[in-house]
């Protein structure tokens, strides 16, 4: 009777160490990157201080390892919804997000893919930084200087 105890004590906890592992999924690819983690919402886009009213709050900003997506979602008129991506790289240092959409390959169209949506106003041949202006938990505002020295801001929501 004791023997069979410990079997089903020790098969139990195989059952529910072997759960845990299959039930906490890998989600943050190569480790932890902190508050960057997750999906933003663009919630506004301003130029020199004045609110871009041609920005349709409709840009998310995703970040893992050091992948940066961008995501547009633009509902049809019948109510269908679709999602448009842009890829590109992302680290950061001290108080700038260097952000880099140089990249190409042989399936996509590099003027498609890889290059940041036009709202952002944003180069897609080089690295550049982008200024951390605030970063917390939930919100993120960020600064691009425009070689025409336009000042680009960008307010991001934490989304997950």
């Amino acid at each position: 009777m004791i023997k069979v105890r410990k079997y089903v004590a020790r098969a139990l906890c195989l059952a529910l160490m072997a759960g845990g592992m299959f039930l906490t999924g890998c989600t943050r690819n190569n480790g932890d990157i902190g508050e960057w983690f997750g999906t933003w919402h663009m919630v506004s886009v301003t130029a020199d201080g004045d609110l871009d009213g041609g920005y349709k709050k409709d840009i998310f900003w995703s970040f893992q390892n050091n992948i940066l997506m961008l995501t547009r979602i633009q509902t049809e008129n019948n109510g269908m919804h679709r999602a448009e991506r842009r890829y590109g790289t992302w680290c950061e240092e001290e108080n700038l997000l260097f952000v880099n959409f140089s990249y190409s390959d042989n399936e996509s169209n590099p003027d498609y893919t890889y290059r940041p949506f036009e709202e952002l106003h944003m180069p897609f041949d080089s690295e550049f930084p982008l200024t951390i202006d605030r970063k917390s938990g939930k919100t993120i505002a960020l600064t691009y200087n425009d070689p025409d020295g336009v000042k680009y801001t960008y307010t991001l929501k934490k989304q997950s």
